[in-house]
């Protein structure tokens, strides 16, 4: 359904009428599956020039992991407020 939507445009409208959470699982299904198909293109380039070839379902996986991995914030949350307290203290002093 998805490369439907693509394809021939105009797909939209059809998941504007769906009930909100069929609407949202379809737009999630139609993200993994485009992310999957990146993947797919990432693995048929690098395949051929791995020292140890890996099957597909492996290096997807591997990507996942990797991109849940990249969504952990890269400072601590006491850092993250500390440097928010900053910029405030910062544009209350500037306003006065």
């Amino acid at each position: 359904m998805d490369l439907l939507l693509r394809r021939y445009g105009g797909g939209i409208e059809y998941i504007l009428h769906m009930p909100l959470e069929e609407g949202i699982l379809f737009i999630s299904t139609v993200f993994e599956k485009e992310q999957e198909e990146r993947v797919w293109q990432m693995w048929l380039a690098f395949h051929p020039h791995m020292d140890k070839p890996v099957p597909f379902t492996q290096y997807l996986h591997q990507c996942k992991q990797e991109n849940v991995g990249s969504q952990e914030p890269k400072q601590a949350p006491e850092q993250i407020i500390e440097m928010a307290e900053r910029i405030k203290k910062a544009d209350q002093s500037a306003r006065r």
